[in-house]
């Protein structure tokens, strides 16, 4: 019996004892990649409601001054 357990205890130093630190390393680099595409996703959201509104301001022609009507004079004198 006491053979077996030191055994056993031999083989949980070599080879679980790493494994499961290896697990741990590895669950923490998913976690980190979890975050970063967190990030990614937000700034993605943020870049595509900038494009929305963008748009919307260009195809509203009282919130784009460029392309509100001018009068005659601001016409010929290119106000």
């Amino acid at each position: 019996m006491k053979e077996q357990l030191d055994n056993q205890e031999t083989i949980n130093k070599e080879f679980v004892i790493p494994g499961i630190q290896q697990i741990k390393g590895e669950v923490s680099s998913i976690r980190g990649s979890i975050e970063c595409d967190k990030e990614l996703d937000e700034s993605n959201r943020a870049a595509k409601e900038a494009k929305q509104l963008i748009a919307a301001a260009n195809e509203n022609p009282d919130t784009n001054l460029d392309k509100q009507k001018k009068g005659l004079f601001a016409r010929l004198f290119g106000k």
